[in-house]
């Protein structure tokens, strides 16, 4: 591949309005990585495009974490009624052998 199509495959990727498939991500990769020259909009492009991506991934993940934490909430509250019921059949044992202690007297 030559170096103006490298630099015009870039253009085209950065341009895109998608976001980039994994695919994509790995051309990009190899295509900054072989040192290409950018021109100070191409770089400033390229750096809006970067910052629009990561925008678009901390939304991400701050979905996939709130999800989380409402299923972590659900599992808590479960948790903690199990043990309820595990203190409250303990103190029932509890009172069984007391009254049992007492009665055989």
């Amino acid at each position: 591949m030559s170096d103006l199509s490298d630099v015009s495959r870039l253009q085209e990727l950065l341009a895109q309005p998608n976001a980039f498939a994994d695919e994509e991500l790995e051309e990009l990769r190899k295509l900054v990585s072989m040192s290409l020259y950018l021109g100070p909009n191409q770089l400033q492009v390229a750096e809006l495009r970067a910052t629009v991506e990561l925008i678009d991934t901390i939304r991400r993940v701050d979905k996939a974490s709130g999800a989380l934490v409402n299923t972590t909430n659900v599992l808590t509250k479960r948790i903690l009624w199990i043990t309820i019921g595990a203190v409250f059949v303990g103190l029932v044992q509890f009172a069984v052998a007391v009254v049992g202690l007492f009665a055989g007297r």
